[in-house]
């Protein structure tokens, strides 16, 4: 019924508008509730609050800041068991579980990433002891903390013992403006509207209470050219590769599998946008096939069976739990007598008629934490709206009230409400409904959430279509990459709220994702043929589950890990070749364009090796100035710590002493990150000669020699491509705009002062016990990289 983000760049926003329907918005404010009718003190409540979102932020920026060599092996230090699907108990009928189980991240998922429980926790624990008398957990405050956990819960879909601290708020930045809003009469209204579109296209048609057993992509068929109608250029032939075998509705969904009538339709491609609760519960009956136990009864089979990578990202992904109970009342006890105005109502817990919720701040069942007044918010004009209230439970809490009756839950939620309002004569509700998501074989539960051990990179996993003939690499059925043969086109394609990492746990994401599906499908109609040598993103599981004794370093600033500067660490294959690099590394070397896709990665951290750093002297530095003579390069990082921001200045990058060149001048100050030591971090531990992998080799796959001063590690690389060309080559290998402009005398005198600024900062930097790194040394013979690793070329 939601809607997140009412202004107009919200595409269900549009959508409503031009279907004539209603949203319902309503006021964000809640009053804070204790029990025996008191209400709590706003600045008491904003204290608290105010307390949690700083242990959340100290607690995301501490886990991001963190080493990530120090990913613990012993399950009970990494601390990163989690649930990861909270309707699995559900998915086997004869399943007497009352909780669903806890997963340990697997192997190549280790990383210093924990749940926001233990997160917060420890940091709670560490504020308290080096000042106790900052915070008081008196029971008010351990209420309103308990709310604040809850409403964190309701908005995840799950429960912060299974909530990645790290990513569980990934896609805050690109949330759409305004407030929450519902739809005055449900989703169907604008399904409806969809659906009326699509009938006046031509040999458009559907299905209904028709549900899918099995879904076969890669069928070996005769195939049949296709053309455009311009005839300008042959498509992709046509054939019936995928089949769909659904129940037949007349013979009824609920009888056995043995008397129920199915029907074939066979098809072109298919766009799967199952929920991620029915894929989960897929990959769970092809486990229990696998091991000879009986298929799920309502598990959809795909054949060929889903290839190990997308398997890994569906298992780890989590796939949370949300109920809501209704409950409608002969009289609605919670609005305050008419007249009287929100002063009046101050303390107490009565609602103004412009008030649409109050929260559950007592000892009392803190699962239900909010209730809205539902009656309130979809008829705000009436006199005397109808009298419904509605709560959410979330978690573990959710699926035990899926185990109890509608009785026994009603009961439970009264028990709350009475103790809300305890002087008021509380009458039991004369209807009652409760929603069981996780019950429902048609979605096994009700949005996406980040577990401990998963990172973004997984909803491009799970979005990744497939053509039914990949070949698994490395790993056979036990891991690894998948490779798509060479004119072998795309048949199976995926959308739903889960395949979208920019909008994910969202409605208007599940449509944003189908929108990019067809474009994917549409696209693959006019590939006749595919390159296997087009450079590939792979996620970073995927690529530690091949190589799970390789360092993870980015392979143009050679640090490690996920940083928050640098972003995350991505994988990228080319045909057998593989690399490493950060998100904002590879995306801004100049011939790179991610949204092209990623081609040409791997020939830039090739590049890269070659061409020292400006700045801090080390290898890998891609960005070049643009100004034709110029001859300075630089990582990144060491970029937008000359001032430059590529967020607001784009792409071309001019240095501190050709910026007059790029418009106005820009001083340090203007960068993106305003933090000194973490600009100053990139001249500290920056290819340690520790980091080697299982095959002896550094983090750049070079057989490497360190040597220790008293002013740190010198690193000496034998560089397994060949050395540097001189400075008058080394203009041929920068990516540089042909601008000829002059400084006037006045711009020059203020670039040299941006110079010395950066001087003396880096001068202070060193006073204060940093260490910058000795530029590399070339040794006088290159050594030829070890036969058969796959590093070796890059």
């Amino acid at each position: 019924q939601f809607i997140h983000g009412t202004e107009e760049n919200n595409p269900l926003v549009q959508l409503t508008e031009e279907a004539g329907l209603n949203l319902l918005t309503q006021d964000e404010v809640m009053k804070m509730l204790q029990d025996d009718m008191r209400e709590v003190d706003d600045a008491v409540e904003g204290k608290v609050q105010k307390l949690f979102n700083s242990l959340l932020d100290e607690t995301v920026a501490s886990i991001w800041d963190s080493d990530p060599s120090n990913a613990f092996q012993d399950s009970k230090e990494r601390q990163q068991r989690a649930v990861r699907f909270y309707a699995s108990i559900f998915c086997d009928n004869n399943n007497s579980k009352t909780n669903p189980r806890k997963l340990d991240a697997p192997q190549h998922r280790y990383s210093t990433d924990i749940s926001i429980d233990t997160a917060v926790g420890l940091k709670l624990k560490e504020r308290m002891e080096q000042n106790a008398s900052e915070i008081s957990l008196d029971e008010v405050t351990q209420n309103l903390l308990r709310f604040e956990m809850k409403n964190l819960e309701y908005a995840l879909g799950a429960g912060l013992d299974s909530l990645s601290i790290k990513y569980f708020n990934s896609d805050e930045e690109f949330d759409f403006d305004g407030g929450h809003a519902q739809l005055e009469h449900g989703y169907m209204r604008l399904v409806y509207y969809l659906l009326l579109q699509c009938k006046n296209i031509k040999n458009f048609s559907y299905r209904l209470n028709a549900p899918v057993k099995k879904i076969e992509y890669a069928r070996a068929v005769p195939s049949y050219p296709s053309y455009r109608r311009d005839r300008k250029f042959k498509l992709i032939d046509l054939s019936d590769t995928c089949r769909i075998t659904s129940i037949n509705a007349a013979s009824g969904t609920n009888n056995t599998s043995s008397s129920q009538q199915t029907r074939t339709d066979d098809y072109d491609f298919v766009v799967s946008s199952l929920p991620l609760g029915c894929l989960k519960e897929s990959v769970l009956s092809a486990e229990a096939e696998a091991c000879d136990k009986p298929a799920l009864d309502h598990a959809i089979q795909f054949d060929p069976p889903l290839p190990p990578q997308k398997v890994d990202a569906i298992q780890n992904v989590g796939y949370g739990l949300l109920n809501k109970v209704y409950l409608q009342f002969s009289h609605a006890f919670w609005r305050a007598k008419k007249g009287a105005t929100v002063n009046d109502l101050k303390g107490t817990p009565f609602l103004h008629p412009t008030e649409y919720a109050f929260a559950n701040a007592s000892a009392v069942n803190s699962e239900h934490f909010m209730f809205k007044d539902i009656g309130r918010m979809k008829y705000p004009n009436d006199a005397n709206p109808p009298a419904i209230l509605m709560t959410m439970i979330s978690g573990k809490d959710a699926v035990k009230l899926e185990r109890s009756s509608d009785e026994t839950v009603a009961a439970n939620v009264m028990t709350t409400l009475r103790a809300l309002y305890s002087r008021v004569d509380v009458l039991s509700p004369i209807k009652t409904k409760v929603t069981r998501w996780g019950s429902d074989p048609y979605s096994r539960g009700c949005y996406t959430y980040m577990a401990p051990g998963c990172t973004d990179q997984d909803y491009l996993e799970l979005a990744r279509p497939l053509s039914g003939k990949e070949l698994v690499l490395n790993g056979g059925n036990c891991g690894g990459v998948t490779q798509t043969l060479a004119n072998a086109s795309m048949r199976l394609f995926f959308a739903g709220e889960h395949t979208t990492e920019s909008h994910p746990s969202t409605a208007h994401g599940a449509y944003l994702s189908g929108l990019d599906a067809a474009k994917r499908l549409m696209m693959e109609t006019k590939q006749k043929t595919r390159d296997n040598e087009v450079d590939e993103h792979i996620s970073i599981a995927v690529f530690r589950r091949m190589f799970p004794n390789h360092s993870m370093c980015c392979q143009l600033c050679n640090k490690k890990g996920d940083t928050k500067r640098e972003g995350d660490l991505y994988g990228f294959r080319k045909g057998n070749h593989y690399t490493l690099a950060h998100l904002h590394c590879a995306s801004f070397c100049p011939d790179v364009h991610p949204e092209k896709g990623w081609s040409t990665i791997l020939k830039e951290v090739n590049r890269g090796k070659r061409i020292s750093c400006t700045m801090c002297k080390q290898a890998g530095a891609t960005i070049g100035c643009s100004s034709e003579k110029c001859m300075n390069s630089y990582h990144y990082a060491c970029a937008k710590f000359t001032g430059w921001s590529f967020m607001r200045r784009g792409r071309t990058f001019f240095c501190g002493k050709h910026r007059h060149e790029a418009g106005s001048s820009v001083s340090p100050s203007d960068s993106d990150y305003k933090d000194d030591d973490d600009d100053m971090a990139i001249m500290t531990g920056v290819g340690n000669g520790d980091d080697k992998d299982s095959n002896g080799m550094d983090d750049n796959n070079n057989a490497a020699i360190t040597a220790t001063t008293n002013r740190g590690p010198i690193h000496h690389v034998l560089f397994s491509s060949p050395p540097p060309p001189p400075p008058q080559q080394q203009q041929q290998q920068h990516r540089m705009s042909m601008s000829n402009a002059n400084a006037p005398y006045q711009q020059q005198q203020q670039q040299q002062q941006q110079q010395q600024q950066q001087m003396m900062m880096m001068q202070n930097y060193m006073q204060q016990g940093g260490q910058m790194p000795q530029q590399q040394q070339q040794m006088p013979h290159p050594s030829m990289p070890k036969a058969g690793n796959p590093f070796a070329k890059f």
